[in-house]
């Protein structure tokens, strides 16, 4: 059977895996349950695993001796609250998966299912990351602190789009992700009097055209 059927076979397991994780959220650094489930369906398959942080989740498929690929999938939610009335809606007030995590975890279980049963034949090891706190730029940070990218040759991950039909999928080159940074300024002023402004330095008015500069460099 070729990888595409195996694939197929395994829709019912993936949505029935999203669609519990949709109904689940858990912010992030907060996704203790959701990290639970994870390595519950890893038993299930035989995959040895281990915390990163508190709340993500490696698992490891051992082939034979070659190069290291980590397939990566996000697992926290947004502090939004559902609307949707769908069966599988968010059980938790203030919390929605609306970002496609549950889908990412979910198809990365897939994945891992299907990669299990050909552990034998790959040339090589996969590591199954399963990363905290994207939402807040966190949790790469834990996966990369840890070590666990030092011996990787490769990485892959996917995110839904809305953008696309269902069942296509699209590769573009060069980056396609947003990326966070963070910064501190310290912008320090000048007291004085409401009547002779020009003998101050007013810091807010400062900061408040550095807010508006900045994102003009990123957005326009």
């Amino acid at each position: 059977m070729g990888i595409r059927n195996e694939v197929k076979e395994l829709e019912e397991y993936i949505v029935a895996l999203r669609r519990h994780f949709h109904q689940h959220p858990e912010a992030s650094l907060k996704e203790y349950e959701t990290a639970k489930k994870i390595e519950e369906e890893l038993d299930l398959l035989g995959i040895e695993h281990d915390r990163v942080g508190e709340t993500g989740v490696v698992g490891y498929i051992r082939g034979k001796e070659g190069k290291t690929l980590a397939l990566r999938a996000d697992i926290d939610a947004l502090e939004i609250k559902e609307l949707n009335d769908a069966s599988y809606a968010s059980i938790h007030d203030g919390l929605m998966h609306a970002c496609g995590h549950d889908a990412h975890a979910a198809s990365l279980q897939g994945a891992a299912k299907v990669l299990k049963k050909k552990e034998k034949d790959l040339n090589g090891t996969v590591k199954l990351f399963f990363q905290q706190a994207e939402e807040i730029g966190q949790g790469a940070r834990q996966f990369i602190s840890a070590g666990l990218l030092k011996d990787v040759d490769g990485a892959l991950g996917l995110h839904v789009s809305s953008r696309l039909d269902t069942g296509k999928i699209t590769v573009t080159p060069g980056p396609i992700s947003a990326s966070c940074d963070y910064f501190k300024a310290t912008v320090i002023g000048k007291s004085g009097h409401v009547s002779s402004p020009h003998t101050a330095v007013d810091a807010l008015y400062i900061v408040s055209l550095g807010v508006v500069n900045l994102q003009g460099i990123v957005a326009r």
